[in-house]
């Protein structure tokens, strides 16, 4: 192994390690009680290695989702045109599992539902995903960004990624609650197609 995987290594750990710990601060003090310093002191890191591996709290609170973002950004620009966006989005859902941790998605999750106003939040990362899954489904349904059915079925798909993180975190089987959010999506989408 090289030094530099191993110190690739180590700083994804000290990263999840501030993660975790501020999520948890996060969930038991409110979002506003924590501070930097009460984070590197639960991480065992100092204030300014927090703000080394995240500029701010909230960095804290958006990395999950922009790194989810980040992914779904890439498969979006890699398919191939006509592809159907649902099979885009179901592999998607498929890296997620694997790219989570279960137990830290779970503090996501606890962590929103006693922070709500964190939850409206929204960052660049998750804008072009947006820009580009309306893109994809317009050209898809033959529609477009602007129709009101593709910006509809575009804020349900976001709305199903929330539930489908709330069901995998209360330990739904990632299988099961795939498939429920597929059907969903899927049976929206056939009832706004061109006919």
């Amino acid at each position: 192994m090289t030094e530099d995987s191993l110190r690739e290594r180590s700083k994804a750990r000290r990263r999840a390690a501030i993660e975790d710990a501020a999520l948890q601060l996060f969930t038991e003090r409110g979002f506003d009680g924590t501070t930097i310093n009460d984070i590197a002191e639960a991480a065992e890191v100092s204030p300014r290695t927090v703000l080394g591996y995240f500029g701010t709290k909230l960095d804290i609170v958006m990395h999950g989702a922009n790194a989810s973002a980040s992914r779904i950004v890439s498969l979006l620009r890699t398919r191939k045109r006509g592809a159907p966006l649902a099979g885009t989005f179901e592999q998607w859902l498929r890296l997620e599992d694997e790219a989570t941790d279960p137990a830290l998605r779970a503090k996501r999750v606890r962590m929103f539902a006693v922070n709500p106003g964190l939850r409206g939040l929204h960052s660049v990362e998750m804008e072009k995903a947006m820009a580009l899954g309306s893109k994809a489904l317009a050209e898809q349904l033959g529609r477009s960004v602007d129709d009101p059915h593709v910006r509809v079925a575009v804020a349900a798909a976001a709305a199903s990624i929330n539930e489908y993180e709330k069901l995998l975190a209360d330990g739904i089987d990632g299988e099961v609650a795939r498939k429920a959010v597929m059907k969903f999506l899927l049976g929206a989408l056939d009832s706004i197609r061109v006919p």
